[in-house]
C-alpha cells in the first residue's frame, strides 16, 4: 500500500523544483544519507525546491531521527511495499525474531545472496518498480523541472529513466559509488554482468546529466556514454561545518583512537587488531593506557569473536550505531582516526567519513590502498597513509602518535577546515545547483 507523508515546501513560484529520488534518506542514518541530506537542505538557496520520493518504514540497520530536523520544512512522500526490508520489518514487528544477534548476521547474509544472485541489479529493483506510479503522479502534480536520482542503490537510476521516458523531463543521475566495482557488487555470473552492463549502459545514454564522487569513478562510467554526451560531472562528498559547532568537549584520560561508519569484513578489521597488537608489544606502557572505539554498524562478520582472538577485550570497546552529531563530538575528542578501505577496493572509493576526519582536525591513520583517499590525506598533509595488509606500519603509527601524545605534541590541527572549501557541503550544493540549471536551460 502507497502510504505518505508530506512536508511544507516553498512556493515561490520563481522557483526550479526537482524530484529527488533517493532510498536512503533519513530518518535512516548511516552514511549513505549524508550527501543527499545536504544538497536537499541548502538547494533551497540556491535557487531549487526540493521534493524526495523514498522508501517507508523498513528494517535498516540505523534509524537517526535527528537528521530530520534538518530538513523539516521540505516535502517528503514516502512510499512503503514491495521491497524485502519492508517485509522484514513487518515481520520484526510482529515476532521479534529479528532481534536475536546471530538471526541479524544470517539475515544480513541471505539480503547479501539475494542482491547478488536474485535481483538485478540490487534488491530495491521491487520497490523501484512498483513505486512508478506514485513517481508519475507526483511528475504531475509537482510539474519538476528535473528529476534527479541518487545511488545506491542503483536501481533507483532505472526508475529516473522510466520517468524521463515517460514525462521528457530532464534527468540527472548522481552515483555516489561505482556501479561495478562495489564490496558485495561483483556480478556471480556472466549473464548477470551482461545485464547490469546493458543497464548502465542505458542509464549513461540516457541521462541528461551524471555526477559522481571521484575522478576515478567518472573515467569508469565514461567508457558507457556516447560520444556526443558531456563529460561527468564531480562534486566529492564532503562535510557540514555547522555539524563540527557546539560539540561537547572532553578531554580523555586514556590515548584514544576512533572508528566511525560501517565496518565490513572486506576492510580487514584483523590486520589492524594484529597491528594493534603489534604495538603493544613494541610500547608495552601503551596497554595501560589505549582505547580504541569501533562507532557505526558492523556488517558480516562477529566482531566480538575476532576482538576476543586477538585478546583487546580491554582496549577495543564496540559503541554501535550512534546518532550523527554525537558520533562527530567522538571524533573530536579521539586522538587518532581509523580509516580502513578494503585493499581490493578500485583506486576511486572514497568513503565519506574521510572528509569528516578532515574537518575534525584530528590526525588520520589511514589503512588504504593507492587510490583517491590516499591522494587527498597527502595532498591535505592530515594523517599518515599506510598499506592495509601492513601491520608494522600501523603498529609504527600507533607507537609514535601515543608517544607524542604521552609528550603533550599530538595536539588537534588548528583551524581545520582552512583549505577544505571545496569540500563544504554547502559550497558543494552550489555546485549542483549551477548543474542544474544548466541541465534546463
Amino acid at each position: 500500500m502507497d502510504k505518505r507523508q508530506i512536508s511544507r515546501g516553498c512556493e515561490e513560484e520563481n522557483v526550479k523544483r526537482v524530484l529527488i529520488i533517493a532510498y536512503y534518506f533519513p530518518p535512516l542514518g548511516m552514511g549513505g544519507v549524508q550527501r543527499t541530506l545536504k544538497f536537499v537542505r541548502y538547494l533551497p538557496e540556491n535557487g531549487w525546491d526540493p521534493i524526495v520520493l523514498t522508501t517507508g518504514n523498513i528494517l535498516y540497520h540505523a534509524y537517526d531521527e535527528s537528521l530530520v530536523r534538518e530538513i523539516e520544512d521540505v516535502r517528503v512522500i514516502r512510499f512503503e511495499g514491495g521491497d524485502p526490508l519492508h517485509l522484514m520489518q513487518i515481520i520484526k514487528q510482529k515476532t521479534g525474531i529479528m532481534e536475536n544477534k546471530r538471526l541479524n548476521l544470517l539475515r544480513d547474509r541471505v539480503n547479501r545472496w539475494a542482491a547478488k544472485w536474485i535481483f538485478v541489479p540490487d534488491s530495491k529493483i521491487i520497490w523501484t518498480r512498483r513505486v512508478r506510479q506514485t513517481a508519475l503522479n507526483l511528475c504531475e502534480r509537482f510539474d519538476p523541472h528535473l528529476i534527479f536520482s541518487t545511488s545506491p542503490p542503483h536501481s533507483s537510476h532505472l526508475l529516473g529513466l522510466f520517468l524521463k521516458k515517460e514525462t521528457r523531463i530532464p534527468w540527472m543521475a548522481d552515483f555516489r559509488d561505482n556501479w561495478l566495482a562495489e564490496k558485495y557488487e561483483k556480478a556471480p555470473t556472466a549473464l548477470h554482468q551482461a545485464v547490469r552492463l546493458s543497464m548502465l549502459k542505458r542509464v549513461m545514454d540516457q541521462a541528461d546529466s551524471v555526477v559522481t564522487v571521484s575522478a576515478p569513478i567518472a573515467r569508469s562510467l565514461e567508457n558507457f556514454q556516447a560520444g556526443s554526451k558531456p563529460e561527468v560531472a564531480i562534486i566529492p562528498n564532503g562535510f557540514n561545518p555547522a555539524d563540527f559547532q557546539n560539540l561537547r568537549n572532553e578531554s580523555p584520560e586514556c590515548f584514544t583512537i576512533t572508528y566511525s561508519g560501517t565496518l565490513y569484513a572486506n576492510r580487514k578489521p584483523d590486520v589492524f587488531f594484529h597491528a594493534v597488537s603489534l604495538s603493544l608489544k613494541q610500547c608495552p606502557i601503551l596497554r595501560k593506557y589505549l582505547r580504541i572505539q569501533l562507532l557505526g554498524k558492523i556488517m558480516d562478520m562477529d566482531i566480538e569473536r575476532k576482538i576476543q582472538r586477538a585478546g583487546l577485550e580491554n582496549q577495543i570497546s564496540v559503541m554501535g550505531y550512534r546518532p550523527y552529531r554525537e558520533t562527530m563530538a567522538y571524533l573530536k575528542n579521539s586522538h587518532l582516526l581509523l580509516l580502513m578501505i578494503s585493499p581490493e577496493s578500485s583506486e576511486g572509493i572514497v568513503t565519506g567519513k574521510l572528509f569528516e576526519y578532515l574537518a575534525s582536525g584530528i590526525r588520520i591513520l589511514a589503512a588504504v590502498p593507492e587510490g583517491e583517499a590516499a591522494e587527498i590525506l597527502r595532498k591535505t598533509k592530515r594523517g599518515f597513509v599506510v598499506h592495509p595488509m601492513d601491520t608494522q606500519a600501523q603498529a609504527d603509527v600507533i607507537c609514535r602518535c601515543f608517544q607524542s601524545w604521552r609528550a603533550h605534541r599530538l595536539k588537534p590541527i588548528a583551524n581545520p577546515m582552512s583549505g577544505l572549501e571545496n569540500f563544504n557541503r554547502r559550497t558543494q550544493t552550489a555546485q549542483l545547483a549551477g548543474l542544474m540549471n544548466r541541465v534546463v536551460q
